[in-house]
């Protein structure tokens, strides 16, 4: 029959193997939002912003939205590759 030693034993791999489900459903999801925000922001970069109809005040230079486009999908683009590497590496 199985001892009180044996049963913790089965118990904390259980826990562990609940615990690496978790954390692969966790990535998943960030993955997921990554890649929904690389798209996101790859469309934004390539509109072309009607300057001339938004030239009024409070509006902000396309020239910008572009500029500040391209910078958050290169940071996401490096954030998902450094994603990808660490997920490969725990396989």
């Amino acid at each position: 029959s199985f001892s009180a030693r044996n049963m913790d034993l089965i118990s904390g791999e259980l826990e562990k193997i609940e615990k690496d489900k978790s954390e692969k459903k966790m990535k998943k999801k960030q993955m997921k939002f990554l890649n929904g925000l690389t798209k996101d922001l790859s469309i934004l970069c390539q509109m072309n912003f009607d300057s001339e109809s938004r030239a009024g005040v409070g509006y902000p230079k396309t020239d910008s939205i572009s500029e500040a486009a391209e910078l958050l999908l290169e940071q996401l683009q490096k954030m998902r590759s450094y994603n990808e590497k660490s997920e490969s590496e725990t396989m």
